[in-house]
C-alpha cells in the first residue's frame, strides 16, 4: 500500500487520469465498435505502445539522466532511494497489467496468439520506459516512440508464427527485462543523487 500511495504521489495528476482510467475507456470503446475486426485486433496494442512512450515521458522523461535535476527535493529524505524503488516497481506492474487487460479485451481469449502480443507488446513498452528515462529531450520520445513502434510491428509481420509459438518465452522475457529495468533505473537515480 506504501508503494502505492508512493507511485500515486510522485505522478502528476493528469498523467494518472489519462494513463489509468481515460486511454483504457478509450481502447475498451474502441474495441466494442470494432467488435471482430482482426485489424482492429493488432493495432490497438500496437497504438498502446506509442501512447505509453508519450506518457512515460511526461511522468518520467530523463529522470535517470545523469546531473537530472527535476527531484532535487527527494534526495533530501533518508528514505528517497526506497521511494524511487517504489515509484518503478509499482509503475512496472501497473504496466504489466494494464497491458494484459488491453490484450485479453481486444483478442477476447486467453491463447498462444495473445499470450505472443502481449509478451512482445510488453516488451517494447518497458525497452521504451527505460529509454525515455535516459532523455529530456522531447524529439527524442518520438524518434524512442517511432523505432519502437516500427520494429513491433515488423516484428509482427515478420515472425507471427514464431510469437505464436513461444508466447510464454516472450511474456517471461518481458518480466526479467522489468526487473532489470527497476534494478538499472534505481541504480542510475542513485548515482545522480548520492553520488
Amino acid at each position: 500500500m506504501k508503494a502505492i500511495k508512493s507511485y500515486i504521489s510522485f505522478l502528476p495528476a493528469a498523467y494518472l487520469h489519462i494513463d489509468l482510467w481515460i486511454a483504457p475507456l478509450a481502447i475498451a470503446a474502441m474495441t466494442l465498435i470494432a467488435a471482430d475486426n482482426m485489424a482492429m485486433a493488432f493495432t490497438v496494442p500496437i497504438f498502446y505502445v506509442i501512447f505509453q512512450c508519450v506518457v512515460e515521458y511526461v511522468g518520467f522523461g530523463g529522470l535517470c539522466r545523469k546531473n537530472n535535476c527535476n527531484f532535487d527535493y527527494v534526495k533530501t529524505s533518508a528514505r528517497a532511494k526506497k521511494y524511487f524503488t517504489s515509484v518503478f516497481t509499482v509503475d512496472m506492474i501497473q504496466k504489466a497489467i494494464w497491458y494484459l487487460g488491453i490484450c485479453v479485451m481486444v483478442f477476447r481469449k486467453f491463447d498462444d496468439m495473445m499470450l505472443g502480443m502481449y509478451g512482445l507488446g510488453l516488451f517494447f513498452i518497458i525497452l521504451e520506459c527505460f529509454l525515455t528515462r535516459l532523455i529530456s529531450e522531447m524529439w527524442w520520445m518520438f524518434v524512442i516512440g517511432g523505432t519502437t513502434e516500427i520494429v513491433y510491428v515488423l516484428c509482427v509481420i515478420f515472425f507471427y508464427q514464431f510469437i505464436v509459438t513461444y508466447g510464454i518465452a516472450f511474456v517471461i522475457a518481458a518480466f526479467i527485462e522489468a526487473i532489470l529495468v527497476v534494478y538499472l533505473c534505481c541504480r542510475k537515480v542513485g548515482k545522480s543523487y548520492y553520488a
